[in-house]
């Protein structure tokens, strides 16, 4: 792994478990990233798609070490920056 080639990527789901493009474009990207040995940081929205690290990880990435995922919990409150996307589901 190069230490030098660090980035996080930031998404609100992963494919397989959320379909559309956005999702797929950026479950491969990263995974094209990681065999490039570029060290990714992946912060996604747990909710009822994505059940845990460990699951999303064996799904989307496999064995791939240089994948690091971040769960965040999906906000509680109504009025938060990007609450438009929680009032779509």
């Amino acid at each position: 792994m190069n230490d030098d080639h660090v980035i996080a990527i930031f998404t609100e789901g992963l494919y397989p478990f959320a379909v559309g493009g956005i999702q797929k474009f950026t479950t491969l990207s990263t995974k094209y990233l990681a065999h490039e040995r570029v060290s990714c940081h992946v912060f996604y929205i747990q909710d009822r798609r994505h059940p845990d690290p460990a699951s999303v990880r064996q799904a989307a990435f496999g064995e791939l070490p240089s994948v690091f995922l971040h769960a965040v919990a999906q906000p509680r409150r109504f009025y938060f920056p990007g609450h438009y996307y929680f009032t779509c589901w």
